[in-house]
């Protein structure tokens, strides 16, 4: 018959030999709270508890840990609250402080650390984390500074609280002073001086150590990678004495994020013993390059499978557009939890379904702080600003992650006025809340207040200042975009990136090359920016020399290669390079259609839209313009007419006052100016001088028999449609009676 805890006798310590139900309560409190985790602190525990005739205190702890509900928790806390014996509890009260922190009600973890009689530097540690985690980085250092012994544990948290916010400063200093290091600090440090782009300061710390763990060689290729610094990141993953599976993934990651998946599946191929995350970042990586039958045999191939690869699929489908895939993924899986849920609401929400995204939140067993925000967004982005302050109202419980949602929604909106109220109610706003309204002033061509959202910032990182510079850049403000590039403390490669459009945009195609000459790395964007340079500056020779030298190429590099033979107006060799395109889509058809524009060849255009229709190709509002312009120069007449007809009906793309426009001149090029004028009076808004110049200059181009008809046909729509106001009227109908 096996004994109960209190016939149990102790191996060690002054009462070795006793039964524990024969010792004092002082003392077994004591072995509970220094040993939790242990046999004996178990079983001391489980006495005390029997003398209480409490509820079991290791029960409550159990159940206290795993809890992931806010709800859950206060009712788990309102059952420890009946036992004074557990209310003295300190590793319990501990417990209490580390969930509410987790769920962050940081007031109720403060409330029930203030409650321990005798705070041990665990609970110190606790509580310092709870802030430092929910973005409270002040009340962490306070709290902290307050602490009567600190420990490695309470140091590596604020560090990290403290580079989370941009303080790096502090974070050294704080790092400096420490009696003791791990390698977590050492480690910390290093990944938070790479996320505020301080990548030499990272390099130094990581050269000083003495002794590098595998983790803190991962660490800075890590920080190598995060910076798109593919070349440091390979030399120091060859030089690494020793290389675990971390190794392996973290530069598999970097090749995927950095544009470069089919390196990604070549390392991975390579890998001598690939774990479930490996597996899940190929099928990730096949997903990205578009190969979903590589991504699902991948899938169904893998030796086991996580929670984390199924939502990965989940995730993979519905960026894909595959909803149905997705959702039928969804319906698959063994378990799910609320991370499972929120991706699937996100997929449709992101997807523009919002009403079966309401219904699966409806439905969903748990909500959490994520599935709430998922929703949120999915309004937000599709323009649904009343709805989404709705949700935003509804919310349980925010997080700055759902403040910021309802800053986009407010930006898409363009109500910038909300946007800036609702910053100033934020209980703490982080560096992104703050570039969100940076943004939203500078899109709306505001830069006076885009600049003072700037200088109001507490902190700036890469993304405030890259924004500022992109913001001057879209402005035409190439000098100040300048200066603010100049400023800066530390590029990346996306502000380089940025400076270099804005060059090629301007025209000034020697300063984008002497700029992209003086970079000290380069992704394929960068390149992809400079042959753009090259093509709307009309040098299609150097244009051709960068896309022969890039080391890769993407969809992007092979449209803007196109696009330049297009507005040079070489068909044959716009044609040759969209013949040897990889994939095409949108943008390859619609800057061939363009070519054939610029070239005005008879046939051609007619040609193209047969396969056009035979492929199926989807189009949009530019497509339908340069297929429009390519019919009317080439005197197309039946087929304009076709696909003018085809655009609202067949694609359900509304036509602008620009289609209409080039219908206009197609009209008028084949004689047709009553036809003409119809389409010019059904205008559903008052004709731009764009319009009225395509419908006077067709009446102009009459033969002489249609003259006189035109000029009455002009005259007529001056009058109806107040068109005296445009001085171009009067040049244009001069020009006709001059005929």
């Amino acid at each position: 018959m096996a004994l109960s805890a209190s016939d149990l006798r102790i191996p060690f310590g002054p009462h070795q030999g006793l039964a524990l139900g024969t010792l004092p309560d002082h003392y077994l409190t004591s072995l509970a709270s220094s040993v939790p985790g242990l046999k004996w602190g178990r079983l001391a525990r489980e006495v005390l508890d029997q003398r209480s005739g409490a509820e079991g205190a290791f029960q409550l702890a159990t159940l206290v840990k795993s809890c992931d509900n806010l709800l859950q928790g206060r009712e788990l806390h309102g059952r420890i609250r009946k036992s004074e014996h557990h209310l003295q509890d300190r590793y319990l009260l501990n417990l209490l402080v580390e969930m509410y922190g987790k769920l962050g009600s940081l007031q109720e973890a403060r409330a029930v650390f203030d409650g321990i009689a005798q705070p041990n530097v665990y609970s110190w540690s606790i509580i310092v984390s709870a802030y430092a985690q929910s973005g409270h980085t002040n009340e962490a250092r306070l709290v902290f500074q307050r602490m009567p012994e600190k420990n490695i544990v309470s140091c590596n948290t604020l560090i990290a609280a403290y580079v989370q916010d941009g303080r790096t400063r502090e974070a050294r200093e704080l790092f400096d002073g420490m009696r003791d290091r791990d390698a977590v600090s050492w480690n910390t440090l290093i990944t938070g001086y790479a996320q505020n782009g301080q990548l030499q300061e990272a390099r130094r710390l990581f050269d000083k150590m003495e002794d590098r763990s595998i983790a803190s060689w991962n660490a800075m290729i890590g920080a190598y990678a995060q910076e798109g610094d593919v070349e440091e990141a390979e030399k120091l993953f060859l030089r690494m004495p020793r290389l675990n599976v971390v190794s392996w993934n973290t530069v598999v990651t970097m090749y995927r994020q950095n544009g470069e998946p089919r390196k990604a599946l070549e390392l991975l191929k390579e890998m001598p013993e690939p774990n479930v995350m490996t597996w899940t970042v190929m099928a990730q990586t096949y997903a990205l390059v578009g190969h979903m039958k590589d991504a699902k045999e991948t899938f169904d191939g893998m030796p086991q499978r996580t929670i984390v690869s199924w939502t990965m699929m989940v995730k993979a489908y519905a960026e894909k557009g595959h909803l149905l895939e997705s959702k039928r993924v969804f319906d698959s899986m063994p378990e799910r939890n609320v991370v499972t849920w929120s991706t699937m609401i996100q997929a449709y929400a992101q997807n523009g379904h919002l009403k079966d995204a309401k219904n699966l939140f409806d439905s969903a067993l748990v909500k959490s702080i994520v599935s709430w925000t998922s929703l949120l967004q999915g309004y937000s982005q599709d323009g649904h600003l009343g709805e989404a302050k709705g949700i935003f109202d509804a919310m349980p419980e925010r997080n700055v992650v759902s403040w910021n949602a309802m800053l986009r929604a407010y930006a898409h909106a363009q109500n910038l006025e909300s946007l800036d109220s609702t910053l100033t109610k934020m209980p703490q706003a982080d560096l992104v809340s703050w570039t969100i309204l940076l943004t939203a002033y500078a899109q709306a061509g505001n830069l006076h207040e885009a600049k003072k959202v700037f200088d109001r910032m507490p902190l700036h990182d890469l993304v405030s200042w890259t924004s500022m510079v992109s913001a001057y850049s879209r402005g035409g403000h190439l000098e100040e975009a300048r200066v603010m590039f100049d400023t800066m403390p530390l590029r990346s490669v996306v502000t380089w990136n940025v400076m270099v459009g804005a060059y090629g945009e301007a025209r000034l195609v020697d300063e984008a090359r002497k700029l992209f000459d003086s970079m000290p790395y380069r992704s394929v964007v960068t390149w992809n920016a400079l042959i753009a340079a090259y093509g709307q500056s009309h040098c299609v020779d150097e244009a051709r020399a960068s896309f022969d030298w890039i080391p890769e190429r993407d969809g992007v590099t092979w449209n803007a290669m196109l696009a330049t033979y297009a507005h040079h107006g070489d068909v044959f060799q716009a044609w040759h390079l969209f013949s040897q395109m990889p994939a095409r889509d949108t943008l390859s058809w619609t800057a061939m259609v363009a070519a054939y524009a610029h070239s005005r060849h008879p046939q051609s255009p007619k040609t193209l839209l047969y396969i056009l229709n035979l492929e199926g190709v989807s189009r949009d509002e530019v497509t339908f313009m340069s297929i429009l312009t390519a019919l009317s120069h080439s005197g197309h007449l039946k087929e304009a007419c076709q696909c003018f007809g085809s655009m609202e009906f067949d694609y359900f793309v509304v036509s602008k006052e620009e289609h209409i426009c080039c219908m206009i001149d197609v009209l008028g090029r084949a004689g047709l100016v009553n036809e003409a004028k119809d389409l010019f009076d059904s205008m559903p808004y008052d004709p731009g001088k764009v319009a009225v110049a395509a419908f006077l200059g067709s009446c102009g181009r009459q033969p002489d028999v249609k003259v006189t008809s035109a000029r009455c046909a002009a005259n007529e729509a001056i009058l109806d449609r107040n068109l005296s106001r445009f001085s171009a009227t009067y040049v244009l109908l001069s020009n006709m009676y001059t005929l």
